[in-house]
């Protein structure tokens, strides 16, 4: 009996043994598997980051080669323009020249035929002869005027002649300068043009690139327009914010006027009051006592209505007048970055020709420019916000009046909110972003306050 419990417990032992071992080895094959979800998790986390940097980079990319293809044909067309007149200065120049030439011809002619004329008496002694040899006194006066005339005219047809010769010259000069400026012009030109059939192919192949990143890329750009929308959420909240403490600040302004109105005309009814009263002068009081209190009624009602019914900003005098600077500045406003720059992206709504997905509002233009490049004050004004958005660093608004000037992507402030700024201050650094070859980008809008306006219109 006792060695068939040992038997039994043997067996036991032997299954209990191998559950072990088996549950052991069950463990360390999840362990592996959870290992391997974890790291192919982090491998498709790692390539999704790297493909929207990607895509990322290759928009910005083809917004930098967009704007250089506009630079390029821009000074196509202003090259070809330099031609035209160069060509209509120099038909000009060469149809004075041989008109010149006909007439110094001319005048050479008319000269030899003068000269041959009185040839026969062009010695001293035959124009004595020509002299002397007249029947009358009067006839040699005449030959003796005659001759002297002849050799004024001559005189002065030389001098004719020579000038007109210096002013052919001067006029060859000219042309010659004009046919080496339009050599020069014909040479830039081809060069831009090469330039620009280069920078087409660079761009066919960027657009090309895009198109196989399809759903990437109109993910990268539903972020973007995300950003975007959050960005200009954010201002128009700030924007209206200024306008409610504004308005706040002129109805206080106007509850205090009238109340230091009524101040004086109850000052001024104590000081009556001490008078010797006059007949009826009791109803006169009573009477304009009423009008006071209608008008203060009025005057409160009106400011109430003004409140409940204002748009825009309620501005002071100073912002008043700073508005109207602001204003009457526009297109010579300082540009808000100084140095090498291009505009990478225009103002508004933007469809590409080719990529129907890429599709870019913009309510101001962004700027490329050397890394290390600060943003400065267009003009000037007062910081009216400091603050920081998701996809676009820090942003600062400037107010000027009832205008506003935006600096978007910064990476470092070197003002604070509420701080005067003078024109051409540095208000911060621009953000340059190391995933994407540490490219500079502003975003810089100007707005009549939540009314997006064209910079390029503004600045110089």
């Amino acid at each position: 009996m006792q060695r068939f419990l040992k038997i039994v417990m043997a067996l036991v032992l032997l299954l209990i043994a191998g559950d072990s071992v088996s549950y052991a080895q069950t463990a360390k094959s999840i362990q592996r598997r959870q290992e391997a979800t974890r790291k192919e998790i982090s491998e498709t986390n790692k390539k999704i980051k790297s493909n929207t940097a990607r895509t990322k980079r290759s928009l910005n990319q083809l917004n930098l080669i967009e704007s250089e293809i506009s630079s390029h044909e821009k000074n196509i067309n202003d090259l070809t323009r330099e031609l035209e007149t160069i060509s209509r200065k120099l038909k000009l120049l060469n149809d004075s020249i041989k008109n010149s030439e006909k007439e110094i011809e001319k005048l050479k002619d008319n000269y030899s035929r003068a000269i041959r004329s009185i040839n026969a008496r062009s010695s001293s002694f035959d124009r004595m002869l020509f002299v002397f040899s007249a029947s009358s006194f009067n006839q040699a006066f005449r030959r003796m005027r005659y001759l002297k005339q002849f050799s004024e005219w001559r005189e002065k047809q030389t001098v004719v002649i020579q000038k007109m010769q210096e002013r052919l010259k001067t006029q060859h000069i000219t042309v010659d300068a004009y046919y080496k400026q339009r050599a020069s012009s014909l040479a830039k030109q081809n060069n831009e043009r090469l330039v620009l059939v280069k920078k087409r192919k660079q761009q066919s192949d960027v657009v090309a690139s895009l198109k196989n990143e399809g759903q990437e890329l109109k993910r990268v750009l539903a972020e973007k327009q995300r950003q975007a929308r959050k960005l200009d959420e954010e201002l128009n909240r700030l924007i209206a914010e200024e306008e409610r403490k504004a308005a706040l600040r002129a109805k206080q302004e106007e509850e205090r006027r009238l109340a230091e109105q009524k101040k004086k005309q109850s000052e001024k009814k104590t000081s009556d009051s001490g008078k010797p009263s006059q007949s009826g002068s009791g109803s006169k009081t009573t009477v304009a006592e009423g009008s006071n209190a209608e008008n203060a009624g009025k005057g409160s009602k009106e400011i109430a209505a003004a409140v409940k019914h204002s748009s825009g900003y309620s501005m002071s005098d100073v912002e008043r007048k700073l508005s109207g600077s602001f204003e009457s500045n526009k297109g010579r406003l300082l540009f808000p970055v100084s140095g090498q720059y291009r505009i990478v992206r225009p103002f508004g709504r933007q469809q590409h020709p080719e990529l129907k997905y890429v599709q870019t509002d913009n309510g101001g233009i962004d700027i490329e420019s050397p890394a290390g490049t600060k943003a400065r004050a267009v003009f000037d004004g007062k910081v009216s916000a400091v603050f920081r958005q998701d996809g676009f660093n820090t942003v600062v608004m400037v107010r000027h009046g009832n205008y506003l000037t935006i600096y978007v992507n910064l990476s470092e402030i070197y003002v604070s909110n509420g701080e005067s700024v003078k024109a051409g201050q540095s208000i911060g650094k621009v953000f340059s972003d190391p995933e994407d070859d540490n490219r500079t980008i502003l975003h810089f809008e100007v707005r009549k306050e939540r009314e997006k306006l064209n910079p390029q219109l503004w600045v110089k």
